[in-house]
Protein backbone atom coordinates (compact mmCIF):
# COMPACT_ATOMS: atom_id res chain seq x y z
CA UNK A 1 0.00 0.00 0.00
CA UNK A 2 1.30 3.45 -0.81
CA UNK A 3 1.36 6.45 1.48
CA UNK A 4 -0.54 8.41 -1.15
CA UNK A 5 -3.62 6.42 -0.23
CA UNK A 6 -3.04 7.27 3.46
CA UNK A 7 -2.92 3.61 4.40
CA UNK A 8 -0.32 1.49 6.16
CA UNK A 9 0.25 -2.20 5.69
CA UNK A 10 1.21 -2.80 9.32
CA UNK A 11 -1.72 -3.77 11.52
CA UNK A 12 -0.41 -2.45 14.82
CA UNK A 13 -1.85 1.00 15.44
CA UNK A 14 -3.78 1.39 18.66
CA UNK A 15 -7.51 2.12 18.35
CA UNK A 16 -8.68 5.12 20.37
CA UNK A 17 -11.20 4.69 23.20
CA UNK A 18 -14.25 5.02 20.94
CA UNK A 19 -12.83 2.54 18.40
CA UNK A 20 -12.18 0.13 21.27
CA UNK A 21 -15.73 0.50 22.56
CA UNK A 22 -17.12 -0.02 19.06
CA UNK A 23 -15.09 -3.20 18.75
CA UNK A 24 -16.36 -4.51 22.06
CA UNK A 25 -19.95 -3.75 21.10
CA UNK A 26 -19.93 -4.72 17.44
CA UNK A 27 -17.53 -7.62 16.94
CA UNK A 28 -16.69 -8.85 20.45
CA UNK A 29 -13.04 -8.03 19.81
CA UNK A 30 -11.90 -8.97 23.29
CA UNK A 31 -14.26 -11.88 23.99
CA UNK A 32 -12.54 -14.71 22.08
CA UNK A 33 -9.17 -16.06 23.20
CA UNK A 34 -6.42 -16.00 20.57
CA UNK A 35 -4.74 -19.41 19.99
CA UNK A 36 -1.32 -19.68 21.58
CA UNK A 37 -0.02 -21.96 18.86
CA UNK A 38 0.96 -21.90 15.19
CA UNK A 39 -1.23 -24.92 14.49
CA UNK A 40 -3.67 -24.15 11.67
CA UNK A 41 -6.40 -26.36 13.15
CA UNK A 42 -6.59 -24.12 16.21
CA UNK A 43 -6.53 -20.95 14.13
CA UNK A 44 -9.25 -22.21 11.79
CA UNK A 45 -11.44 -23.04 14.80
CA UNK A 46 -10.72 -19.52 16.06
CA UNK A 47 -11.69 -18.18 12.62
CA UNK A 48 -15.05 -19.94 12.85
CA UNK A 49 -15.72 -18.30 16.22
CA UNK A 50 -14.81 -14.88 14.80
CA UNK A 51 -17.01 -15.39 11.75
CA UNK A 52 -19.85 -16.43 14.03
CA UNK A 53 -19.38 -13.17 15.96
CA UNK A 54 -19.47 -11.14 12.75
CA UNK A 55 -15.75 -10.40 12.93
CA UNK A 56 -14.07 -10.03 9.52
CA UNK A 57 -10.77 -11.23 10.94
CA UNK A 58 -12.17 -14.75 10.74
CA UNK A 59 -12.48 -14.48 6.97
CA UNK A 60 -8.93 -13.11 6.83
CA UNK A 61 -7.63 -16.18 8.64
CA UNK A 62 -9.52 -18.51 6.28
CA UNK A 63 -8.13 -16.67 3.24
CA UNK A 64 -4.60 -16.71 4.63
CA UNK A 65 -4.86 -20.47 5.14
CA UNK A 66 -6.00 -20.95 1.55
CA UNK A 67 -3.16 -18.75 0.29
CA UNK A 68 -0.61 -20.74 2.26
CA UNK A 69 -2.11 -23.92 0.82
CA UNK A 70 -1.67 -22.54 -2.69
CA UNK A 71 -5.39 -22.15 -3.33
CA UNK A 72 -5.97 -18.54 -2.35
CA UNK A 73 -6.04 -15.08 -3.87
CA UNK A 74 -3.38 -12.77 -2.40
CA UNK A 75 -5.15 -9.69 -3.74
CA UNK A 76 -8.39 -10.73 -2.04
CA UNK A 77 -6.51 -11.40 1.20
CA UNK A 78 -4.90 -7.96 1.06
CA UNK A 79 -8.28 -6.36 0.45
CA UNK A 80 -9.82 -8.15 3.44
CA UNK A 81 -6.96 -7.12 5.73
CA UNK A 82 -7.29 -3.55 4.48
CA UNK A 83 -10.97 -3.60 5.39
CA UNK A 84 -10.17 -5.10 8.81
CA UNK A 85 -7.66 -2.32 9.42
CA UNK A 86 -10.19 0.28 8.31
CA UNK A 87 -12.82 -1.06 10.72
CA UNK A 88 -10.33 -1.11 13.59
CA UNK A 89 -9.09 2.40 12.88
CA UNK A 90 -5.65 1.13 11.85
CA UNK A 91 -5.66 2.25 8.26
CA UNK A 92 -3.67 5.45 8.22
CA UNK A 93 -0.59 7.36 9.17
CA UNK A 94 -1.80 10.44 11.02
CA UNK A 95 -1.76 13.69 9.09
CA UNK A 96 0.71 15.21 11.56
CA UNK A 97 3.25 12.53 10.67
CA UNK A 98 2.83 10.54 13.88
CA UNK A 99 2.07 6.87 14.33
CA UNK A 100 1.43 4.77 17.43
CA UNK A 101 0.90 1.05 17.77
CA UNK A 102 0.77 -1.75 20.32
CA UNK A 103 -0.07 -5.29 19.20
CA UNK A 104 -1.31 -6.81 15.97
CA UNK A 105 -4.97 -7.14 14.94
CA UNK A 106 -5.28 -10.41 16.87
CA UNK A 107 -3.83 -8.92 20.07
CA UNK A 108 -0.58 -10.88 19.72
CA UNK A 109 2.92 -9.48 20.33
CA UNK A 110 4.49 -7.83 17.30
CA UNK A 111 7.40 -9.32 15.43
CA UNK A 112 10.47 -7.18 14.80
CA UNK A 113 10.01 -8.09 11.13
CA UNK A 114 7.08 -5.69 11.13
CA UNK A 115 9.49 -2.80 11.66
CA UNK A 116 10.94 -3.60 8.24
CA UNK A 117 7.62 -2.50 6.77
CA UNK A 118 8.29 1.00 8.11
CA UNK A 119 10.26 1.78 5.01
CA UNK A 120 11.48 5.35 4.47
CA UNK A 121 10.55 5.20 0.78
CA UNK A 122 6.97 4.17 1.56
CA UNK A 123 6.52 6.55 4.51
CA UNK A 124 8.58 9.71 3.90
CA UNK A 125 6.24 11.79 6.09
CA UNK A 126 6.61 9.66 9.21
CA UNK A 127 8.15 11.96 11.82
CA UNK A 128 6.96 10.71 15.23
CA UNK A 129 6.91 7.03 16.16
CA UNK A 130 5.43 5.92 19.48
CA UNK A 131 6.28 2.36 20.50
CA UNK A 132 5.96 3.01 24.23
CA UNK A 133 2.87 0.80 24.53
CA UNK A 134 4.00 -1.76 21.97
CA UNK A 135 4.34 -5.43 22.85
CA UNK A 136 7.14 -7.12 20.89
CA UNK A 137 8.27 -10.72 20.98
CA UNK A 138 11.83 -9.44 21.43
CA UNK A 139 14.03 -8.00 24.16
CA UNK A 140 14.36 -4.27 24.71
CA UNK A 141 17.89 -4.42 23.32
CA UNK A 142 16.77 -6.27 20.18
CA UNK A 143 14.12 -3.60 19.57
CA UNK A 144 16.56 -0.74 20.17
CA UNK A 145 19.10 -2.34 17.85
CA UNK A 146 16.49 -2.92 15.13
CA UNK A 147 15.39 0.72 15.37
CA UNK A 148 19.02 1.82 15.04
CA UNK A 149 19.15 0.00 11.69
CA UNK A 150 15.72 1.14 10.49
CA UNK A 151 15.59 3.15 7.27
CA UNK A 152 13.06 5.56 8.83
CA UNK A 153 15.24 6.45 11.81
CA UNK A 154 17.11 9.35 10.12
CA UNK A 155 13.82 11.10 9.25
CA UNK A 156 12.24 10.72 12.70
CA UNK A 157 12.02 13.78 14.92
CA UNK A 158 10.58 11.97 17.95
CA UNK A 159 10.72 8.36 19.11
CA UNK A 160 9.10 6.88 22.22
CA UNK A 161 9.87 3.43 23.57
CA UNK A 162 8.80 1.64 26.74
CA UNK A 163 12.09 0.39 28.21
CA UNK A 164 15.76 0.67 27.43
CA UNK A 165 17.46 -2.33 28.98
CA UNK A 166 20.67 -3.94 27.77
CA UNK A 167 21.92 -7.15 29.37
CA UNK A 168 25.26 -8.76 28.71
CA UNK A 169 23.51 -11.93 27.58
CA UNK A 170 21.63 -9.93 24.93
CA UNK A 171 24.49 -7.99 23.37
CA UNK A 172 27.28 -10.57 23.90
CA UNK A 173 29.60 -7.81 25.05
CA UNK A 174 29.80 -4.88 27.42
CA UNK A 175 26.29 -3.38 27.77
CA UNK A 176 27.52 0.18 28.38
CA UNK A 177 29.83 0.02 25.36
CA UNK A 178 26.91 -1.29 23.32
CA UNK A 179 24.80 1.67 24.40
CA UNK A 180 27.63 4.04 23.45
CA UNK A 181 27.77 2.40 20.02
CA UNK A 182 24.02 2.67 19.35
CA UNK A 183 23.27 6.05 20.96
CA UNK A 184 24.80 8.27 18.22
CA UNK A 185 22.24 7.00 15.72
CA UNK A 186 19.47 8.55 17.84
CA UNK A 187 21.24 11.84 18.55
CA UNK A 188 19.25 13.82 15.97
CA UNK A 189 15.83 13.16 17.55
CA UNK A 190 13.91 13.48 20.80
CA UNK A 191 14.15 10.04 22.38
CA UNK A 192 11.72 9.26 25.19
CA UNK A 193 11.89 6.18 27.40
CA UNK A 194 8.63 5.86 29.32
CA UNK A 195 9.69 3.29 31.87
CA UNK A 196 12.98 1.65 32.84
CA UNK A 197 16.52 2.44 31.75
CA UNK A 198 18.72 -0.40 32.95
CA UNK A 199 22.17 -1.05 31.51
CA UNK A 200 23.70 -4.09 33.20
CA UNK A 201 26.87 -3.35 35.10
CA UNK A 202 26.52 0.45 34.82
CA UNK A 203 25.20 2.87 37.38
CA UNK A 204 22.93 5.81 36.61
CA UNK A 205 25.80 8.29 36.45
CA UNK A 206 27.68 6.21 33.88
CA UNK A 207 24.57 5.83 31.74
CA UNK A 208 23.84 9.56 31.93
CA UNK A 209 27.42 10.31 30.90
CA UNK A 210 27.08 8.22 27.75
CA UNK A 211 23.66 9.59 26.85
CA UNK A 212 24.56 13.23 27.50
CA UNK A 213 27.48 12.87 25.10
CA UNK A 214 24.88 12.62 22.32
CA UNK A 215 22.33 15.07 23.73
CA UNK A 216 19.99 12.30 24.86
CA UNK A 217 20.15 12.55 28.63
CA UNK A 218 17.47 15.20 29.10
CA UNK A 219 15.12 13.60 26.58
CA UNK A 220 15.12 10.38 28.59
CA UNK A 221 13.79 12.01 31.74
Amino acid sequence: MSEASSTVSLTTARPDRQDRQDLENDVHFFDIAVPETDDWEAWLAYADLLIGAGDLRGEAIRLEHRCESGDGDQAQLAAVYEEVERRLGLDGLREDGSWQFTSDIFGCPCSLDQLDELDAFQFPNLKELDLSQADFNATSYELFSALADSSVLPQLEQLSIGNLTIDQADCEGDPLATLAELAPRFAHLDLHVDDVIDIEGADEEEVDRVLSRFGLSQALR
